[in-house]
């Protein structure tokens, strides 16, 4: 120690020479090398965010996304108007015509000036009545399962835009969760309760997209091929976000 406090003493008041003489000295006698390496730099945990962005916590929120408003008796009617068979409660106007070849294939009150006629008549298929009841079931499955589509096919879209809601609010939150947990105001089960309520809200919008298809699909798929792919395109429309 009254060596080491001799040099320091000297090097004080030697010249610049003296000193860098001195220095070589204490390097050689010195027990110490070259500076060790520093340690690794060690970064806490941070748990990622589902969408991998940067949101902040206090950014915009979007509304609630709306779709034009959809009447449901509109849809059931054009469904049901672009069916290949025909009702089973319509009749049917047809052109008929005829050849007289004498006056005793008529009744006495048709007219005698020509023996050729032309009119127009309206003509009820005749069914049995078992078989008129099962046309009527028939078509009675046919407007219920319509119905069905059409009802499906709504509350799916209502519940799509409801679940594009709650994404942006449980983004907001979990954005606030995360700088919480980064702060060491909050454990880091807060930001995972908000990162599964992210992904089950997404998981939601998939879930019922797919159902407007299906509904949409299957109200196109009543049609006959002439008219289905109008409908399908004016279906697609009405499931579009403002």
């Amino acid at each position: 120690m009254k060596k080491f406090a001799l040099l320091l003493l000297a090097f004080c008041t030697q010249p610049a020479q003296a000193n860098a003489d001195l220095l070589e000295y204490w390097h050689r006698i010195s027990p110490w090398g070259e500076p060790a390496e520093p340690p690794p730099e060690q970064k806490p945990f941070e748990l990622p965010r589902l969408y991998s962005d940067e949101q902040h916590y206090n950014s915009y929120i979007e509304p609630l996304r709306k779709t034009p408003s959809i009447d449901p008796d509109s849809v059931f009617t054009t469904v049901l108007k672009c069916f290949p068979a025909q009702s089973a409660f319509n009749a049917e106007l047809s052109v008929v015509g005829g050849f007289r070849n004498g006056l005793d294939q008529f009744d006495q009150d048709l007219p005698t000036i020509s023996s050729h006629y032309v009119g127009l008549v309206g003509k009820i298929p005749l069914y049995s009545a078992d078989e008129r009841a099962r046309r009527r079931e028939r078509e009675y499955q046919i407007r219920t399962i319509t119905a069905q589509n059409v009802a499906g096919f709504i509350a799916a879209i209502a519940s799509r835009n409801q679940a594009y809601r709650e994404v942006g609010l449980y983004r907001a939150l979990e954005a606030r969760a995360q700088a919480r947990v980064l702060n060491g105001i909050a454990p880091t089960t807060e930001q995972v309760t908000f990162l599964e309520k992210v992904a089950a809200s997404h998981a939601k919008v998939i879930q019922q997209e797919a159902l407007i298809v299906q509904y949409r699909l299957a109200l196109g798929g009543l049609c006959e091929n002439s008219k289905r792919e109008q409908v399908n395109t004016w279906l697609m429309k009405l499931t579009e976000l403002e």
